[in-house]
């Protein structure tokens, strides 16, 4: 039993260096795992920020394609008004062609 004490036994200088040698390790782990959470990271705001181009390309395309829209609105707005009063112009013109029609077999 004392051979098999005697085995695990290790001296103090070699248990330091073996722990040192761990933490060693352990700091290499943790720099590699920071490093990699970097890059993932750095990878998630690239994607963001081509989703966000392409966002800001449809909200573009669509307030060029609402100028259009509105342009053509007021070129309509215009042509009715347009319509309208040439309507009222013909109106005018058919009411008073109406009032000699009508008075006109009352003179004869």
């Amino acid at each position: 039993m004392d051979n098999l004490k005697k085995s695990f036994e290790i001296s103090v200088g070699v248990f330091t260096h073996k722990l040192d040698m761990l933490e060693v390790k352990v700091d290499q782990i943790e720099r590699k795992i920071s490093s990699k959470a970097d890059e993932i990271v750095a990878l998630q705001i690239l994607e963001h920020r081509h989703e966000l181009e392409d966002i800001y390309k449809i909200i573009q395309e669509i307030d060029t394609h609402i100028e259009s829209i509105e342009a053509e609105l007021q070129l309509f707005g215009k042509k009715q008004q347009q319509i309208s009063y040439y309507q009222e112009a013909i109106g005018l013109r058919r009411r008073k062609i109406k009032k000699t029609e009508s008075i006109t077999p009352l003179i004869f």
